[in-house]
């Protein structure tokens, strides 16, 4: 009966990554390991030379091995990730996004083909902690804080995440009340 999810808020410099332990039927989270990865800190383990590949491929290739090891090492039944967003103002953005899931969705199929992976829009991980609207990182700190399911779980003090860390606890807590608790 208990079940484990890797949440993640993608970054091609820094990825936020939760780690959820929970139980479906008794609807409780059971513990959240929250960290950042800093991806430009990751080394070339992908057998790309540097100089093949444009900077940002090569770290989103990275990123996608240091997922993999993750995976590996905390064998989640389910991923929840970030859905790359639609900028209007800046559409050249969005193609890299896609690219960034496509490699971490290889990732994870890599790990296991039949894993669950929830993408879930920006504004719905904001909404899951009762932000609404274009708001700032502190407010999605701040809502956060105000769950106590979520404070209750978390292995460490929010205050010293970063909110790439707080925004992956987001996408997990929407995860778990829209698909996972719901049916329960």
């Amino acid at each position: 009966g208990v079940y484990k999810m890797l949440a993640i808020d993608p970054g091609g410099h820094k990825c936020g990554v939760s780690l959820f332990t929970f139980s479906i039927k008794k609807k409780k989270i059971l513990s959240i390991e929250s960290f950042t990865i800093n991806v430009e800190k990751l080394k070339n383990d992908t057998g790309f030379p540097e100089e093949l590949l444009r900077n940002k491929f090569l770290a989103y290739y990275k990123l996608r091995n240091e997922i993999l090891r993750l995976l590996l090492s905390f064998k989640p039944d389910i991923v929840g990730y970030e859905a790359p967003f639609m900028n209007s103002k800046q559409p050249s953005a969005y193609g890299p996004l896609v690219s960034m899931m496509t490699l971490i969705y290889d990732a994870v199929i890599t790990y296991n083909l039949g894993s669950e992976f929830y993408t879930i829009q920006p504004q719905q991980t904001k909404k899951a902690v009762g932000v609404a609207g274009k708001k700032t990182k502190d407010v999605v700190v701040e809502a956060v804080k105000k769950v106590p399911e979520l404070m209750g779980a978390l292995s460490t003090d929010i205050d010293t995440l970063d909110d790439n860390a707080v925004d992956s606890i987001a996408v997990g807590w929407y995860v778990l009340k829209h698909y996972l608790y719901k049916n329960v």
